[in-house]
C-alpha cells in the first residue's frame, strides 16, 4: 500500500519543527512520507504528488492562498489545510480548502484534522462514453452533480464535465454519507455546504440550489448526520 505523501510549507522553520513533532505522535504518522519547503516557490517546483498540504498562510507573496490556488489548477490536487495565526483569515480559507487551524497547533485539533480529511481523499473514477474518456475526480473536489438534457454534469472544483450517463447510475457510485438529494436531478456533496436557508443550500463557492419540500428533512437529517461525523 502506497505511503500517503503530506507538505509542509510554512515560512518559520520553528513552527515547521513543531508542526513535525505533533505529526509524529499521530496514530497513522508511519502511513505518512512528510516533506517541508520553506517557500511557495519550493512546493510548486517538486515532483513529488501530494495527498495532503498544511499551507501557512503567510506574508510572503505568493502567500498560502496564492499557493492553494496554483496547487488547484493542476491534475491530482492535494486536500489542502490551511494554517494560520490570524483568525480573521478562517471564512476565507474555507472557500478553497477542506480546513484550517490556528496557531499555535493543537494536538487533539490536528489529529482530528488529519483523520477527516483523509476520508474526504479517495477518487472516484466516472467513464464516459465515446470521446468523453474516463475521469478520476477526488471526492473533496466535486461539489454537486445534476442531470441536464439527458446528460450528467459533474460540478467540480475546477471546472464542470458533462457524461452522457444515467444519473442514477452516478448515484450508486458516489458515497451516501458525503452526498444528499436536495431536488430531483441533484446530489450535493455536504462537505461544501455553507449553509441552508429555507429552500435553498448556499456552497462554499457561493452557488445556490434548490432543496424540495419533499426532501426537506431528509436532507436537515442527513446534513445533521454529516456535520457530527466530518466536521470538527
Amino acid at each position: 500500500m502506497r505511503k500517503r505523501t503530506l507538505a509542509i510549507y510554512d515560512e518559520s522553520a520553528a513552527d515547521t519543527v513543531r508542526t513535525l513533532f505533533l505529526l509524529s505522535q499521530h496514530p497513522t504518522f508511519s502511513c505518512f512520507d512528510v516533506f517541508t519547503f520553506a517557500s511557495p516557490q519550493a512546493l510548486l517546483s517538486s515532483t513529488t504528488r501530494f495527498d495532503i498540504a498544511l499551507l501557512e498562510i503567510g506574508t510572503q507573496t505568493p502567500n498560502g492562498f496564492d499557493l492553494a490556488k496554483a496547487l488547484q489548477s493542476r491534475p491530482n490536487c492535494p486536500a489542502i489545510v490551511f494554517v494560520t495565526n490570524d483568525p480573521r483569515f478562517v471564512y476565507q480559507g474555507y472557500e478553497v480548502a477542506e480546513g484550517y487551524l490556528l496557531k499555535p497547533l493543537d494536538q487533539e485539533i490536528l489529529n482530528r484534522t488529519l483523520s477527516r480529511v483523509a476520508k474526504i481523499m479517495p477518487r472516484i473514477q466516472f467513464s464516459g462514453t465515446g470521446s468523453q474518456g474516463t475521469h478520476i475526480l477526488r471526492l473533496g473536489d466535486i461539489h454537486y452533480i445534476e442531470t441536464k438534457e439527458r446528460a450528467v454534469v459533474v460540478h467540480t472544483l475546477r471546472d464542470c464535465i458533462t457524461l452522457n450517463l444515467r444519473f442514477s447510475g452516478i448515484l450508486n457510485q458516489l458515497p451516501s454519507d458525503f452526498f444528499v438529494n436536495s431536488h430531483k436531478g441533484i446530489a450535493i456533496n455536504m462537505m461544501h455546504i455553507v449553509s441552508m436557508i429555507g429552500s435553498q443550500i448556499v456552497l462554499s463557492n457561493g452557488v445556490k440550489l434548490p432543496v424540495s419540500r419533499r426532501s426537506m428533512a431528509e436532507v436537515r437529517q442527513a446534513l445533521t448526520q454529516f456535520l457530527q461525523t466530518y466536521r470538527d
